[in-house]
């Protein structure tokens, strides 16, 4: 748990496995200011500044996640660079979910040396289309009408796969640690809302994928009740 004065609201923290560092994105008018984060001391004097996104910040916030990832472990052209960030975010109405890579600095873990509102390199752009009229979607027909829409997005950093939930209770997965996009998963969920849940008219609004052993495998799903307002987390068991 981090406290709110520590990371306010509306600043998303990044960060990867074993000894990736971890970085705060706060939304800014030219894009995404990044900075270091140092754990419990929660800010440092420098910043980053990635290049403008040129789509929907304003309208769809929420449907944008990050991840430090190793360099070496992304296919393509030799890295210049350790850490890279991965960024999935959803792009417009239409059914593309854009994926950026950036190389972050080496000096960026301390942020002893790191060049105020330096520009961080974006090495590459791509583009999943996922598919907004499921047939699978349309034979449940939740919601009405059957064409389903983005709620929530996740990246994972320990295995570079990207999470999407749709608004139709499909989950999908696709590995981003390859030279193209493929999905690995795909399941259905069904929301609580009979009159013996607890959470009537779930409204999912975020995800997270868990992946340590501890942790028991699966899916979190933060979201409110459609009626009451009231927030739940909810956990999906999901086998890979």
């Amino acid at each position: 748990e981090i406290p709110r004065p520590v990371l306010p609201a509306g600043v998303r923290l990044f960060c990867g496995a074993g000894a990736a560092p971890c970085l705060t994105a706060q939304f800014v008018e030219a894009g995404l200011m990044l900075r270091p984060w140092h754990g419990a001391a929660g800010h440092a004097a420098l910043s980053l500044r990635l290049p403008p996104l040129e789509d929907v910040l304003a309208r769809s916030r929420h449907l944008l996640d990050g991840a430090v990832v190793n360099c070496s472990d992304v296919p393509g052209s030799p890295p210049m660079a350790s850490w890279c960030l991965l960024i999935a975010r959803r792009s417009g109405k239409g059914s593309a979910i854009r994926i950026s890579l950036a190389e972050l600095p080496e000096s960026f873990a301390n942020s002893s040396s790191v060049e105020t509102h330096a520009s961080v390199p974006v090495v590459s752009n791509s583009e999943i289309q996922v598919n907004l009229l499921d047939p699978e979607d349309a034979r449940r027909k939740f919601p009405r009408p059957a064409q389903a829409s983005v709620v929530a997005l996740h990246v994972d950093a320990r295995q570079g796969w990207l999470w999407v939930l749709f608004s139709t209770g499909r989950l999908e997965a696709w590995t981003l640690l390859a030279e193209n996009a493929q999905q690995v998963g795909r399941w259905f969920v069904t929301w609580p809302g009979s009159q013996e849940t607890a959470v009537p008219g779930f409204a999912p609004h975020s995800l997270c994928r868990l992946t340590m052993p501890s942790d028991g495998g699966g899916v979190l799903v933060l979201g409110k009740s459609s009626t009451s307002g009231s927030p739940a987390l909810l956990r999906l068991a999901v086998g890979l």
